[in-house]
Order: C-alpha cells, then sequence, then structure tokens
C-alpha cells in the first residue's frame, strides 16, 4: 500500500458518515466536509452505489481527512471497497486520485473509488442511474426512509 498521493479521500456511498462501512473507518476520521466530484452514479441491485468517471454530472459526497497514516486508511478502504492493486482486473472497485471540489472551498484532488472492471457492465446494465448524484437523497426519495445498505 503506498501513502503517496493526496491524504483525503472521498465518499459518496456507503463509507459516508451514517452508513454501515463507515464504522470501520470512523475512528480514523478527523475531519469532513460536503464536497462533488465530476461523473456519473449508478445504484445497484446490491443496494450500494458505483461511480463511473465522466466529463459531466455531479456526485455528491463528504471529503474526510483522517488522523492516521493515509496508507493505513487507505489499506482499510482498499478491503471495504474491494481493490485489489495487484488485480484491478477482478476489482470492484479501484482506487483513483481525481478532482474534487469541496463545499466553499478551492478544487483539490482525494482518493476516490470508481466502478471496476468487474461491476463496470453490470453498474450499465442493472445499475439505476441517480441523476442528480446523491446516493442518500435517492435512497430516501426510493424508500420513504434512510435504510443501511447490505455489505457488498
Amino acid at each position: 500500500m503506498t501513502g503517496q498521493g493526496p491524504k483525503e479521500i472521498f465518499v459518496y456511498g456507503t463509507l459516508l458518515p451514517g452508513q454501515k462501512r463507515f464504522r470501520s473507518i470512523a475512528q480514523m476520521v478527523a475531519g469532513r466536509q460536503a464536497a462533488r466530484t465530476r461523473g456519473r452514479l449508478f445504484h445497484l441491485p446490491l443496494g450500494y452505489p458505483a461511480l463511473m468517471e465522466a466529463e459531466e454530472g455531479w456526485v455528491q459526497g463528504e471529503l474526510l481527512r483522517f488522523n492516521e497514516p493515509i496508507g493505513k486508511v487507505l489499506d482499510e478502504c482498499d478491503r471495504i471497497e474491494g481493490y485489489q492493486p495487484d488485480d484491478e482486473e477482478s476489482s470492484l472497485f479501484i482506487r483513483v486520485v481525481k478532482q474534487v471540489e469541496p463545499e466553499g472551498g478551492a478544487s483539490k484532488e482525494a482518493w476516490c473509488y470508481i466502478v471496476g472492471p468487474a461491476l463496470r457492465e453490470e453498474s450499465l446494465r442493472e445499475g439505476q442511474e441517480v441523476d442528480d448524484g446523491d446516493w442518500l437523497a435517492f435512497r430516501k426519495r426510493r424508500s420513504g426512509q434512510d435504510e443501511t445498505a447490505p455489505e457488498p
């Protein structure tokens, strides 16, 4: 695992505060800020979202800062997101550096997990596009309540 690159992670789904996967990293989070990044967002039948690279569209989420070395945080997030640095073709999600726009701040780079080859076709075929890019709002509209997504 590398500690090179950004020191923050942009999250948009189950790693958001209040969601099931956040518990795995909660003790390492030192701060958070509303943010957005370019892309298309899909809600998958398994109950979690997938971000696809795109020049148009925005995905809403949060930029997380940490009180632990970023390498330790990324190791845990890689495990959660099914990212295998030595086998990206089999990875559910791939960790990339993306430009992120924090609310009220200047654009910056952050780590982000985008859909990997193993889920890309399924996302397009079976996923439901989240037109406004806000997964939490999408789930609330869809279910009428804030449910907890199942683990991937």
